[in-house]
């Protein structure tokens, strides 16, 4: 799978943290933006990706359970301090 070179761009800083090749970037999405997401980048890659959600999101515990539903196979939590 490949991404375009201006999302490669937009998305690296968010990839090197999350130590993954894909990232989806949440930023504004709603839970049923979020899974759809999900299952269309598991339809494209058997790679591990990561997911960025914004910890200021109103709507953060939501998504954080729409990524434990989808991702049952690894869920990794990280913060900015690390």
């Amino acid at each position: 799978m490949s991404i375009s070179p201006y999302l490669s761009k937009l998305t690296q800083r968010g990839r090197e943290f999350l130590g993954s090749e894909l990232a989806i970037m949440v930023g504004a999405m709603n839970t049923d933006l979020l899974r759809a997401e999900i299952k269309a980048t598991c339809a494209l890659t058997t790679k591990p990706f990561g997911v960025n959600l914004i910890t200021m999101h109103p709507q953060l515990d939501a998504l954080i359970d729409v990524c434990v539903d989808t991702l049952r196979k690894q869920l990794q939590i990280r913060n900015g301090s690390e």
